[in-house]
């Protein structure tokens, strides 16, 4: 009876009779199938005159596989759907952290003080007058009426752009000399010998004269006698100035990195590695410090931690970032030559964003795509170029810091251009030619627009039109800036002599 009931089991049905199962997914075929209908994998195989016949079962053993095979597919698509759901929560949680901005703490000593650049109205206490660097002088009109009131001479170049602090005057030589003078006269009140030239700019609080030199290091000096406080050595050159703000000093060297160093102890409190060197001082306001690189990259740091809030490529880091309320300019330089940029100092990288856009250009480049609209937080940029007939255009580069007076910004080229340019969209106002190169930063005082060029020759030029109100020819060349402070003009010359002009 067994017999009888397996037999009828496995041949006497005729819907059972003459199945094969598919070895690679469990699946019953006709027997005389050659491929499995649900995966086309062969079913049959020969050899050397050999033929592998088909496995006749019967539905109890098909069953066994048929449930097997459901098994199989239901641990795959399990798998699948968790595998979907963690790339899904890792690009959520990617998304979040770009766009909001989560950083990893890092952590950072606290500035033992407040201490900042003087913010005195009848100082100049570092490049362009003060943290935000507008090189705004005063609300009086400027004018070169009597000549020259001193002259102090040292033995070698003056490149710096002297600094002043409650009438006395800093400025750094290249015979290696920091030096300090009375700016009712000239005289030495002290001076102190270091072992390079000095020809990035001092920068000042009310007790402390802070030195970059090329040797790497930063010098605190008593400003009173020039006695040594503390020095930092940041192991590469230092060819910019550093800014002073909240307790803190803010510069960076030629080893691509931005530090910022405790301006009374001179420990370290945070450095931040860019991809090449960093020889502009940075400008900040608030919590954010501002500064380009020789990588092409423009940076937004936090002032407390270091932390990257933004960058973007936009080109080498010519000049100091000029701020007005929450917006920075600068120029970058690039193969197509100078360019001035307007960016939001609040904005925040969105990485995504930017990789995004980058292709975007790519395919614009490859006229396959419209032009893509400006990156986050940049205003507007301007090329700064020069006609030199028919269709001739030639670059022109920026080797100077700018002006402003929160309406126009003044910036001058090499190639002897000057020009006002509209803060709020990049429209130039005017712009005007000189037969002479310039190196120094413009100055605002009231509507007078003071221009040295690397002839000696010094121009006072109305801002609201570019015409020229008057001009002093000092007969010596000029490659660092001027300051103007309390109606005199301090000028530094490469013939080593310091002039005070009023």
């Amino acid at each position: 009876m067994q017999n009888k009931v397996n037999m009828e089991d496995t041949i006497s049905n005729e819907n059972l009779k003459n199945r094969i199962i598919c070895k690679a997914c469990n699946t019953g075929n006709d027997a005389s199938a050659t491929r499995c209908r649900k995966c086309w994998g062969r079913l049959t195989q020969k050899g050397f005159n050999t033929k592998v016949e088909p496995e006749l079962v019967s539905s109890s053993y098909e069953t066994q596989y048929l449930n097997d095979y459901r098994k199989t597919l239901a641990n795959r698509a399990l798998i699948k759907w968790l595998l979907g759901l963690t790339i899904t929560l890792f690009l959520i949680l990617a998304w979040i952290i770009n766009v909001f901005q989560f950083n990893v703490n890092i952590e950072t000593n606290t500035p033992s003080s407040k201490v900042s650049n003087s913010q005195d109205i009848n100082d100049w206490p570092m490049v362009q007058k003060n943290n935000h660097h507008t090189g705004l002088a005063s609300k009086n009109d400027f004018t070169i009426s009597e000549g020259v009131k001193w002259k102090f001479t040292t033995t070698d170049f003056i490149h710096t752009t002297p600094a002043m602090v409650e009438n006395t005057i800093y400025i750094g030589t290249g015979d290696n000399k920091i030096i300090a003078l009375d700016t009712n006269n000239g005289n030495v009140i002290w001076e102190n010998t270091v072992n390079s030239p000095v020809d990035v700019s001092l920068s000042l609080t009310k007790d402390i004269a802070y030195a970059s030199l090329r040797d790497g290091r930063v010098l605190a000096l008593d400003r009173k006698n020039g006695n040594e406080i503390w020095t930092y050595d940041t192991g590469e050159a230092i060819f910019g100035s550093v800014t002073i703000h909240n307790g803190a000093v803010y510069g960076g060297n030629t080893g691509k990195k931005i530090f910022s160093i405790d301006a009374k102890t001179g420990e370290l409190l945070w450095d931040y590695f860019t991809e090449s060197w960093v020889i502009t001082a940075p400008a900040v306001k608030d919590n954010v410090v501002a500064v380009g690189s020789d990588d092409s990259y423009f940076y937004l740091l936090n002032a407390q931690n270091g932390n990257l809030r933004y960058k973007l490529k936009l080109g080498s880091g010519e000049n100091t970032p000029a701020i007005i309320d929450d917006t920075a300019y600068f120029t970058t330089a690039t193969r197509f030559g100078s360019r001035l940029n307007s960016f939001n100092l609040q904005r925040k990288n969105v990485r995504f964003a930017q990789g995004f856009i980058r292709w975007w250009f790519q395919l614009y480049a490859w006229n396959m795509a419209s032009k893509p609209a400006n990156p986050i937080g940049y205003n507007w940029g301007v090329e700064l170029r020069r006609e030199t007939g028919g269709f001739q255009i030639r670059n022109e580069q920026v080797r100077s810091n700018l002006a402003t007076d929160g309406e126009y910004i003044y910036v001058n080229t090499f190639e002897g251009n000057i020009r006002s340019i509209d803060i709020k969209n990049g429209d130039t106002l005017w712009k005007i030619s000189k037969s002479a190169n310039i190196q120094s930063s413009p100055i605002l005082s009231g509507s007078t627009l003071v221009q040295l060029m690397n002839n000696g020759t010094i121009y006072g030029i109305n801002k609201n039109d570019g015409s020229t109100m008057w001009e002093y020819m000092l007969n010596e060349e000029i490659y660092g800036s001027a300051i103007l402070v309390n109606d005199t003009l301090y000028v530094p010359t490469v013939e080593g002599n310091l002039y005070a002009l009023g």
